[in-house]
This record gives C-alpha cells, sequence and structure tokens, in this order.
C-alpha cells in the first residue's frame, strides 16, 4: 500500500468517525424532543382536563333564563 492509499484510508476514517458523532448528536437530539413532546402533552391534556372541570361546572340552566325583572 503506498502513502496515497493510507492517506485516503486516513481521510475516509475521518470523515466516518465525524458522522458517526454527527449521526449520535442528532440521535440525542431527537430523544430530547421527543422527551419535551411527551411533557407537553401530559401538560396539554391536564390543561384540557382542568377546562372541562371548569366548563362542566358552569351552571349552564340559569344563564339561559331570563333576567329578574321580568
Amino acid at each position: 500500500m503506498n502513502q496515497s492509499d493510507q492517506n485516503r484510508i486516513t481521510d475516509i476514517e475521518v470523515v466516518l468517525t465525524r458522522q458517526d458523532q454527527q449521526i449520535q448528536d442528532l440521535s440525542d437530539m431527537v430523544n430530547a424532543q421527543w422527551k419535551e413532546i411527551d411533557r407537553l402533552k401530559r401538560l396539554l391534556e391536564k390543561t384540557n382536563s382542568k377546562i372541562q372541570t371548569l366548563e362542566d361546572n358552569i351552571d349552564a340552566p340559569e344563564a339561559h333564563q331570563p333576567p329578574p325583572h321580568y
């Protein structure tokens, strides 16, 4: 194997090492984003539940009664 071939192999190994690190970084980022999405989903479900409870507690029949001056 001549020096040129060895340099090419070394260059390829460097590129592969960088790509492997980039893939790992992207994987870590996607994992963090999924955790954040799950957290936001739970928060949204909790908020929706609170809104539903408030809506259920509104005394709707009184809202449709005529004012007292009738």
